[in-house]
């Protein structure tokens, strides 16, 4: 596939050089997504990770970009119509009024320069599932991930973690690059309606006190909390390695989470949630308010259960999107694909 790709790419520029249209030629190569390919366990897209979300954005512009410059910073496919029509000194008044509705960047100044390598961390780009599985909030240090149900936000730092290995989200001296990003992603979401607000499962804005950790166990490296044995005799809870790893697996913690969920839209608390309703319809709402919802009380998991349901109103949907790219028409340009985020510009 890949010496595929590289011949025809070649025969494209071939063609333009030996058609004089070559130091006059925008082409920008680039990919719609990645692919998981097994890492952390996953395959194909649709994943907050690097390998899933990133993708290449080669830039060619001879007389005009300097080769080899590279340009380390967080941009998405919503900044390349803005920056492509920069690119092309776009004149038409009623094509430069459009492009100020537009939330896109405009990066042709940092094309132009003649900086070999740009580093802008104060740009912040978001990425969201749209199914309502995720959403995030990166720069070209740090992304935070905003999990569905009520699983642990995710804080990773692509300088010192570049595989996303490790969360720093609880870590206190990341509080502030936390706070930052979880403020950003939160306005965001609400003001262009992210899939991730009327998941049907929930959603939890914070972490939750109750949580298995996602590592293998201390106790058998070969297994997870998943893998854990709950059955009343020999149960491996009784090892306190093991229960203080997966106290959710293990219902040794039933407390209710400070935080705050989002349920069809609307921002709510463990208090403001009606059991009999919530619990039952929500995941998150049974991971994050575990006491409210009986998880650890069968007794009164079960009364919650028995109660009638009440009336509760569909979710709404989202009705509209983050952004729209619009065509490119009668420019002179050659666009190999587009699509997703882009965290690396290379000029040839």
């Amino acid at each position: 596939m890949v010496k595929n790709i590289d011949d025809n790419v070649g025969k494209l520029l071939s063609f333009l050089k030996e058609s004089n249209l070559d130091n006059n030629t925008i082409v920008v190569f680039t990919s719609d997504h990645g692919d998981m390919l097994d890492e952390h366990g996953l395959n194909a897209k649709g994943q907050p990770y690097h390998s899933s979300g990133a993708i290449p954005f080669i830039i060619r512009y001879p007389n005009h970009i300097v080769g080899e410059k590279i340009i380390k910073t967080a941009y998405s496919t919503i900044d390349f119509f803005p920056t492509i029509l920069n690119l092309m000194n776009a004149t038409d008044s009623d094509t430069l009024e459009y492009t100020k509705t537009l939330p896109g960047l405009d990066a042709s100044e940092m094309l132009y320069s003649d900086e070999k390598v740009v580093n802008m961390q104060d740009v912040t780009r978001y990425m969201a599932s749209a199914k309502g599985k995720w959403a995030t909030a990166l720069t070209s240090q740090y992304k935070l991930v905003l999990p569905h149900k009520a699983q642990t936000p995710w804080l990773f730092d692509n300088e010192k973690d570049p595989d996303e290995l490790y969360n720093y989200a609880d870590d206190p001296s990341y509080k502030s690059v936390y706070e930052d990003l979880w403020q950003k992603l939160y306005t965001t979401m609400f003001k262009y309606d992210f899939p991730i607000l009327y998941s049907d499962k929930g959603a939890a804005l914070s972490a939750a006190v109750c949580v298995d950790e996602r590592n293998t166990l201390i106790d058998d490296p070969s297994k997870t909390c998943k893998d854990v044995n709950v059955s009343m005799s020999n149960s491996d809870c009784e090892l306190s390695m093991i229960s203080d790893q997966c106290p959710v697996r293990c219902e040794t913690c039933c407390e209710d989470s400070p935080g705050l969920l989002v349920l069809g839209g609307n921002i709510n608390t463990c208090e403001d949630i009606t059991p009999s309703l919530h619990c039952k319809l929500y995941i998150a709402v049974e991971h994050f308010c575990r006491k409210s919802c009986g998880q650890c009380d069968s007794t009164l998991a079960e009364s919650l259960l028995l109660k009638p349901a009440e009336t509760l109103m569909e979710p709404a949907t989202s009705t509209s999107n983050a952004a729209t790219l619009s065509s490119l028409a009668n420019a002179n340009i050659l666009l190999l694909s587009c699509i997703s985020i882009v965290t690396l510009l290379i000029a040839i």
